[in-house]
């Protein structure tokens, strides 16, 4: 992004403006909580909100396989009753 927005000729505010725009939203709502003004500032948060942020699908399908052994285990259960 830095490449192209010498290429066009843009300032940095405008080209920080961008930035935040393409992220994911989680990673850009954490990028302008943490009032980030430098570009340096907006890829370093970026990186943190990226790194910390759950993956999604792994934990939604660990849930649900855990979810489906428990209902396992109680049919079982009430197999015996």
């Amino acid at each position: 992004m830095r490449k192209l927005g010498k290429d066009i000729d843009v300032d940095d505010k405008m080209l920080s403006y961008a930035i935040i725009s393409g992220l994911k939203s989680h990673i850009s709502a954490y990028v302008t909580q943490q009032k980030a003004t430098t570009l340096d500032d907006i890829l370093k948060n970026a990186r943190i909100a990226e790194l910390t942020a759950p993956v999604e699908g792994f934990t939604n399908d660990l849930l649900l396989e855990q979810l489906a052994d428990m209902r396992s285990q109680l049919n079982k259960k009430m197999k015996l009753l």
